[in-house]
């Protein structure tokens, strides 16, 4: 319910641009090819399949909050750029009656990942353009995965493994500082862009070593778990195009 009001959302904010930017004019003025941006937003993967998922049956919603993502961008043309995206999020999740009745897991966990992208842009007017892009990523998710069996067997296994995936996005952007430096600040336009994006990113067998102490403490046979730490990302954040 959440990720579909979010969704609608942002369906109704792309909406209202694309209108906007087909009714005011379009001035040419854009000729920086490097820029660099900030963004913030929530990310939301409840739905996503893995065996890690199977496996703990977390009860809650996965859901990130306000993951963090700095870019740098260089536009090959007015239509064509390149990114590269270094973020941070974080993950976590409680379970109950795995394996046994009254027994408990946390999964606590914080995700680096860095996201190459190619972009396509669509100039409107008046400084808005639209856009789509796809890309590879590499995500290091480390935390925290605790077991309790509720009765001798408590363990905690501290994780750190790097995973990979991909992604595709759209969004829409507006240039609403244009010529900053006629105005005494410095010539970096600034301009604001909401995005969406799913990604598709999985880490393997996250949960080796955690599983490897259960079989051993308790005579079981598991086998480790993948996970999936991909989504569905909403960002909303702010570009300086330098030069």
């Amino acid at each position: 319910m959440l990720l579909r009001k979010i969704l609608i959302s942002t369906a109704a904010v792309f909406f209202i641009l694309f209108n906007t930017a087909l009714c005011e004019e379009y001035s040419e003025y854009k000729d920086k090819k490097v820029s660099i941006g900030l963004k913030l937003g929530t990310n939301s993967n409840y739905n996503a399949d893995s065996d890690y998922k199977d496996f703990w049956q977390p009860n809650v919603n996965w859901t990130r909050f306000w993951p963090r993502e700095a870019s740098y961008e260089y536009k090959l043309n007015e239509k064509i750029g390149i990114e590269l995206a270094l973020g941070y999020s974080t993950l976590d999740g409680d379970s109950h009656s795995i394996l046994s009745a009254g027994d408990s897991s946390k999964t606590d966990l914080a995700n680096i990942f860095f996201s190459p992208s190619a972009k396509i842009y669509f100039p409107l007017k008046n400084g808005f353009s639209i856009y789509g892009g796809l890309g590879p990523d590499l995500i290091d998710s480390m935390g925290d995965i605790l077991y309790d069996d509720a009765q001798s067997y408590r363990k905690k296994s501290k994780v750190s493994k790097w995973g990979y995936g991909a992604h595709g996005m759209i969004g829409a952007e507006y240039y609403f500082f244009k010529n900053p430096g006629a105005h005494n600040f410095y010539d970096w336009p600034v301009s604001l862009e909401l995005q969406y994006k799913y990604t598709w990113a999985v880490v393997s067998k996250l949960d080796k070593k955690l599983i490897n102490d259960i079989n051993t403490e308790l005579g079981t046979s598991h086998s480790p778990n993948d996970i999936n730490v991909g989504g569905h990302l909403i960002t909303l954040g702010v570009k300086w195009h330098l030069f």
